[in-house]
């Protein structure tokens, strides 16, 4: 009787939780529900936008890159069996859903805890892209299908294959089939072939990975992949699909014809995405503000300069190179204007930086490091470090030269013996706080000069010298200020998000060093300008020729930085710039006439180094013994002044006047004479000293002189033996020092006496 109580109460109990737990979920769902009833679908086919962009004055710009919208009787029906075979095989059976799908995924799903798979229709990407999140939620799923079943009351299934073909990102900067048709392969969507029609249809699940832009191996597999599910489906026969698998992808890329104002645009939509977790669809139709920090001015005027062929070398084949600029405020750590001249999309491309990354991951962390000075000298010669073997421009090697030097000389084999020096696990480090992001088989000294395996893109590079401009800290340049819905009620404000790279006084070395470059290195074009300017110019090589791939030049005042590219998009052979097209010609040039545009009647603030100091070094050892050490009551003579971080200057003092230096003395006798020879200071004194039979003589005293010096005895006696050599004395102590010894015989025999007499009565 006990026992039977206790069922009925626990079957209430768990009749109670049923109950509970379904009413939450009615509850859940009608809430989901109410959130998109009201969106009405007739706009569905609309490719406006109606999200509205501001500069920093608050005045609205138009998005200039509307997609061509194109009936689906104008597209190729390879590529929507394409679509079909791969998205969607039961596209035009089902009512919206996929029911087998979704049943697969529901399973894995819940034993993975969380929402890890989709069993999307096309139907149900069309209303995500349109109207919804790409978050994986439970109530983004209740939405999506109350939506999609609306989407398929109202529109028949050409209609939506069509909204969705002219809707979806296929990379590049194509937005829409109009325009991927055109970007990859120069044609209109109905002239698309097979092949063609699969690689886009393959590549939309992932731009970047499948794109035969990005990697055409993917591209082909990926392809492969959508024709083997049309055998499946029984649209391609397998002769046709044989044929297929073994063909190249012939692309034919073409410019999109996107206006500069439009890159701008467009980088403004990337960001907001990443701020939102929102698609560029969903952004538009929740009819957001964005409030951006672009200097219309600026803009103007680098539009106007990334136009004019002037900057452009033509090669021997005719051709130009590609180009992108990005100019950023440093007070509010924005973009205030980017603009590009390529026939590819040049919002997120990657490139080799080249010796751009020097100064980020070889001087500012050897400067941290407290090993390195900027006058510290480094031997630059032809090398090996563990089977690498870097090379300068031309193989000129320079021998001992200052660090200061070497950046603006951008010389290679000091920057790598730097790298191997403090560790290629340091300089590692350091990508990771400037968020450069390298590739795990990035571990080898290429680095210090720009060799990474993937690169990165012009965005990246100007964020990782940020700290150079705030203290050292690390921050990212952004366009966008806010952003504000329809409601009026702000979503975004932007928030300064720091963290610490490099030490004040590391950037304010760095800095310094960058600001010699502009006056007497490869960036030497901006020495002439009237204000501090620091730089830094790349130039990537194509091996074993005299052509280069990419050309660089990074400069900053204390108000704006600008860094240009100019470059081969393609890797193309006829388009590889010439010798003469490098980081210190055209590119800097671009970068000094923007400078003059910018600065026209008003010059920024000059450099200010608070945390350096400035002090007396010994130019003596560290011309001669590469030593870095301070000057203690030296002559003047002997005195050079360096700059130091206030916080890691030199501890050893000179003893160059307290110790002499021994020399080398060498002897050459000849018939008559012995001539000796040896290196002299002029802050030592010499005494030349013969020994002869156990006599010493002081045979001459030099002082005050400097360089190679000779000294002839002539007053010799036949057939004995002499010794020589010099004793050096310190000119403020009494520390002596004695040199090798050289020996010396002036040997003459009867026949040598005979023929001297001889010749003597001859005359």
């Amino acid at each position: 009787m006990r026992k039977r109580k206790v069922l009925k109460i626990l079957a209430l109990l768990i009749l109670i939780v049923v109950i509970i737990a379904g009413s939450s979920c009615l509850i859940f769902v009608k809430n989901a529900i109410d959130d998109v009833k009201d969106i009405e679908l007739d706009n569905i086919k609309s490719m406006q936008t109606s999200c509205q962009v501001y500069d920093v004055n608050g005045n609205e710009f138009a998005d200039s890159q509307k997609n061509t919208y194109v009936t689906i009787d104008k597209i190729s029906p390879y590529l929507i069996s394409a679509f079909v075979s791969i998205e969607d095989k039961d596209f035009y059976d089902h009512n919206g859903f996929n029911f087998k799908r979704i049943a697969g995924a529901v399973v894995r799903n819940i034993s993975s805890r969380k929402i890890v798979e989709g069993a999307s229709t096309i139907s149900q990407q069309l209303i995500k892209n349109k109207y919804l999140t790409n978050e994986r939620t439970f109530d983004r799923k209740i939405k999506e299908a109350y939506l999609t079943v609306k989407l398929e009351s109202q529109y028949s299934k050409d209609e939506i294959m069509e909204t969705y073909l002219n809707t979806i990102y296929f990379g590049n900067g194509a937005y829409g089939i109009a325009d991927a048709s055109y970007a990859y392969f120069g044609k209109v969507p109905i002239e698309l072939d097979l092949n063609e029609s699969c690689v886009l249809a393959g590549l939309v699940k992932s731009p970047a990975n499948y794109s035969p832009f990005n990697d055409i191996d993917n591209a082909i597999d990926r392809r492969n992949l959508v024709l083997s599910e049309m055998l499946e489906d029984g649209k391609i026969d397998i002769e046709t699909y044989n044929t297929e698998v073994t063909k190249d992808i012939a692309l034919n890329p073409k410019s999109i014809k996107k206006d500069n104002s439009d890159l701008y645009y467009r980088n403004v939509i990337k960001e907001a995405e990443e701020i939102l977790d929102l698609s560029k669809n969903e952004i538009n139709s929740r009819k957001y503000k964005i409030f951006t920090y672009m200097d219309r001015d600026i803009q103007t005027n680098l539009n106007n300069v990334v136009s004019d062929d002037k900057y452009y070398h033509v090669n021997e084949y005719g051709n130009i190179a590609d180009s992108l600029s990005i100019v950023a405020d440093n007070r509010s750590m924005s973009i205030s204007a980017i603009a590009g001249r390529s026939e590819y999309d040049l919002l997120d491309f990657k490139r080799q930086p080249g010796s751009l990354i020097k100064p980020l991951l070889v001087y500012a962390p050897a400067f941290e490091s407290g090993k390195y000075y900027p006058c510290s000298r480094i031997l630059d010669e032809h090398t090996t470090i563990d089977g690498y073997s870097p090379r300068n421009v031309g193989n000129k090697y320079y021998g001992h030269v200052s660090i200061r030097d070497a950046v603006a000389q951008s010389l290679n084999v000091p920057a790598v013996k730097i790298c191997d020096d403090l560790g290629i696990d340091t300089c590692i480090s350091y990508a990771d706080k400037l968020n450069l992001n390298l590739a795990e088989e990035d571990n080898g000294l290429a680095i210090a000069l720009g060799g990474l395996t993937y690169g990165c893109n012009l965005k990246n590079i100007i964020d990782s010298y940020s700290p150079f401009v705030t203290n050292g800290e690390y921050q990212k340049y952004r366009f966008i200020d806010k952003i504000i819905d329809c409601n009026n009620c702000t979503v975004y404000s932007r928030y300064m998000t720091k963290t610490q790279a490099f030490k004040t006084s590391t950037c304010e070395l760095m800095t310094k060093t960058l600001a010699y470059s502009s006056k007497n290195g490869t960036s030497k074009l901006l020495k002439n300008l009237p204000y501090d300017v620091a730089s830094k110019t790349g130039t990537v090589n194509i091996k074993d020729t005299n052509y280069n791939s990419d050309a660089y030049c990074l400069a900053y005042t204390t108000k704006h930085t600008m860094v240009t590219w100019l470059g081969n998009y393609s890797m193309e052979k006829q388009h590889n710039l010439s010798g003469c097209n490098n980081g210190g010609t055209y590119s800097t040039q671009m970068v000094k006439d923007m400078f003059e545009l910018i600065y026209d009647n008003h010059y920024p603030d000059d450099f200010e180094f608070a945390n350096l100091v400035e002090l007396p070094i010994d130019s003596v050892s560290l011309s001669r013994d590469n030593e870095v050490k301070l000057a203690s009551n030296l002559p003047q003579r002997f005195v050079t002044y360096e700059e130091f971080a206030i916080d890691n200057t030199p501890t050893l003092a000179s003893n160059i006047l307290d110790v002499p230096i021994v020399p080398t003395l060498k002897c050459i006798t000849n018939t008559s004479s012995v001539v000796l020879s040896f290196d002299v200071c002029d802050y030592y004194t010499y005494d030349i000293v013969r020994y002869c039979k156990g006599e010493k003589f002081i045979m001459e005293t030099i002082s005050g002189e400097s360089g190679n010096y000779e000294y002839v005895d002539t007053n010799l006696m036949d057939n004995t033996k002499y010794k020589y050599c010099v004793i050096t004395r310190s000119n403020t102590t009494n520390i002596e020092k004695v040199s090798n010894v050289v020996e010396a015989t002036i040997n003459r025999n009867y026949n040598d006496l005979l023929n001297n007499i001889n010749r003597n009565s001859m005359w």
